[in-house]
């Protein structure tokens, strides 16, 4: 289910919010000063077993990214502060089960108050991910929950596309 119809306007206030981040190369970073597509399919999981459907997104992404130069997708596991003399650890068997390197540097961990992360990006629900559409100046153009069906993808290509609601 989405939160707005595809290509509605978002007032100035539907920013991603600034958030530290580092990718699993080690290299920190801001969020979404980072995004360096035209358009950024910004997936967010908060726990572990949140992978699975982070994995059908990103699969979904590269079947659709060769006709879309100007999409990237970026995983963003958003990781409580209380985790965070743990990171070395986690983030270094992250880097382990990801293979590629541009699929390391597009994955952003983010250590924080996970309450106060999840409110400043709308997010309600924290038992599932959630997939935002981000586009070139950091406004959250679209979003959704859960698995990428067959809605919440046709509604991601039209706002990219430019297709009317």
């Amino acid at each position: 289910m989405t939160d707005a119809a595809p290509g509605a306007a978002w007032s100035s206030g539907d920013r991603f919010p600034s958030l530290a981040a580092r990718d699993l190369e080690r290299t920190a970073c801001t969020l979404p000063d980072v995004f360096t597509g035209e358009w950024n399919l910004v997936v967010i999981a908060f726990r572990r077993q949140h992978q699975a459907l982070v994995d059908e997104w990103v699969a979904w992404h590269g079947t659709v990214a060769p006709d879309r130069p100007g999409l990237e997708c970026w995983e963003v596991p958003v990781i409580g502060t209380m985790w965070s003399p743990a990171r070395s650890f986690i983030d270094g068997g992250m880097a382990q089960a990801v293979r590629e390197a541009h699929a390391r540097q597009h994955t952003l961990t983010v250590y924080t108050n996970v309450a106060k992360a999840a409110y400043a990006l709308d997010i309600t629900d924290t038992n599932t991910i959630t997939a935002l559409l981000v586009d070139g100046s950091g406004r959250i153009r679209w979003r959704a929950t859960g698995t990428p069906d067959g809605e919440s993808t046709g509604e991601v290509l039209a706002v990219i596309d430019g297709s009317p609601g």
